[in-house]
């Protein structure tokens, strides 16, 4: 019984180890190897993100209660069209009576709903550079 118990190991360890070597075999076969000069150096990481900075926008919400104006930054969103879309995973409530898009230069923006994605959690917007808000 004992001998019997011994093989059945030896054939579950062996057949572990092939299963090892074969995955090891695998990766080394498949997998592609990167050098260190394939890989782009950036000597200054504000250059590379300039560009990037400038598509960034915030968003402000402004409530009404009462006599009471509330201002609050509610996220960020990204310039993704030339003609003012921005997308964005800020959850818009009901509640807000206007929504404000201000850009990295300080300029302010009203922005419209121009489509939900619930699934996604994914937001477009539409800036309306008609409407310049002032009073931010």
């Amino acid at each position: 019984m004992r001998e019997r118990s011994i093989k059945s190991w030896i054939v579950v360890l062996s057949a572990f180890l092939l299963v090892i070597l074969l995955c090891i075999t695998w990766q080394k076969f498949t997998v592609e190897q990167t050098s260190v000069s394939d890989v782009q150096l950036v000597s200054d990481p504000q250059t590379s993100l300039a560009p990037i900075s400038s598509s960034v926008v915030s968003l402000w919400a402004v409530k009404q209660k009462g006599v009471e104006t509330h201002i609050n930054v509610i996220g960020c969103g990204l310039i993704v069209d030339s003609r003012g879309l921005i997308l964005t995973s800020a959850t818009l409530t009901d509640d807000i009576d206007s929504l404000y898009i201000v850009d990295h230069k300080d300029n302010r923006y009203e922005a419209n709903l121009a489509v939900y994605d619930k699934k996604n959690k994914l937001t477009l917007l539409k800036a309306e550079a008609a409407n310049a808000a002032e009073g931010i």
